[in-house]
């Protein structure tokens, strides 16, 4: 269960190794010289896969009026710039860093609605990775927190509960998500509520009290 992350990149171009090495002065002068802002490696990752990979939210606007496509996705697994930020492919990329870097892109035009080629959303993976600072951002910018994976028919909020992402959980939450949503699972009919209660959860307590006091409630055929 649960959305996968994309590969690194290969073959990467001067601009893609300038801003990998955060040289500002050196992204200007490239794309100055006409340097190709969509230019994509054998994989599909461009310089906007790059900086949000990376983290380099600041040269985001830069390579946008550049002409570089928000939309353009990897060659494995169809993701987008903003996709790719709310996933942990590089550990020393902060949270706060993340966030701007989601910032930025959404301020850009990114789709916060895109979806990878197995259906999962930038608000999935934020919400199985424990990104709960993307969460509202993601939702503000239009990304509809009830959205099914179409591979495995997951939302948001189940991701969350099932890597135990308890900040994501009361973030989706406070961000008015169904806590009753279901979802065929496995052949079983799901909400968050029973996904946690069939995983036993370890830190299953706070996460389940959350989904109640929220008014999660198991559905009619498994009640009390």
């Amino acid at each position: 269960m649960g959305a996968s992350r994309s590969g690194n990149t290969t073959d990467m171009s001067p601009l893609m190794m300038a801003i990998e090495h955060s040289q500002p002065k050196q992204i200007t002068m490239l794309l100055a010289a006409g340097a190709d802002a969509n230019y994509a490696t054998t994989a599909g990752h461009t310089c906007l896969h790059v900086a949000a990979d990376d983290g380099c939210f600041s040269v985001i606007a830069e390579l946008v009026a550049a002409g570089a496509d928000l939309e353009l996705r990897t060659g494995d697994t169809g993701a987008t710039p903003l996709i790719e930020a709310c996933q942990p492919l590089h550990e020393e990329v902060g949270e706060r860093q993340r966030l701007d870097t989601v910032r930025a892109l959404l301020a850009a035009g990114a789709s916060a609605a895109a979806a990878d080629d197995d259906g999962f959303t930038a608000l999935h993976f934020a919400a199985q990775c424990g990104f709960a600072s993307l969460v509202p951002a993601l939702v503000r910018a239009g990304a509809d927190a009830e959205q099914r994976a179409s591979s495995d028919n997951t939302t948001a909020l189940m991701l969350a509960v099932a890597g135990e992402q308890e900040a994501c959980v009361a973030a989706l939450i406070k961000a008015g998500c169904d806590v009753n949503a279901r979802s065929e699972l496995g052949g079983e009919t799901h909400t968050a509520l029973t996904l946690g209660m069939e995983l036993g959860l370890k830190s299953g307590g706070a996460i389940l009290s959350a989904l109640r006091r929220a008014g999660a409630t198991l559905p009619p055929a498994e009640g009390f």
